[in-house]
């Protein structure tokens, strides 16, 4: 269940992730699919272009960031603490 946020009188599908630290150059990764599976299988699942208005991510370094899901290209992981997202940064 995606939490829901009213936005300018319109009702937003949110998606909540978590950045960790990943790699030598400590920058804060987070995954953009669905993971799952158990000791027999595991499977990764791309969102959809419609799973979702905004994607809400917290990082490891303690900074918010708030994009809207049809303006990224990217769906696999991304590196959110780079200058290309520092505009949707709070």
């Amino acid at each position: 269940m995606l939490p829901i946020v009213k936005k300018a009188g319109n009702i937003e599908k949110v998606q909540v992730k978590y950045a960790g630290l990943c790699g030598r150059t400590k920058t804060c990764k987070v995954g953009l699919c669905i993971t799952g599976g158990n000791q027999s299988y595991s499977y990764s699942k791309k969102y959809k272009n419609d799973s979702f208005d905004t994607l809400f991510v917290y990082t490891e370094k303690g900074e918010i960031y708030v994009i809207p899901w049809k303006k990224l290209g990217i769906r696999n992981e991304l590196s959110i603490d780079t200058k290309k997202y520092k505009m949707y940064r709070f």
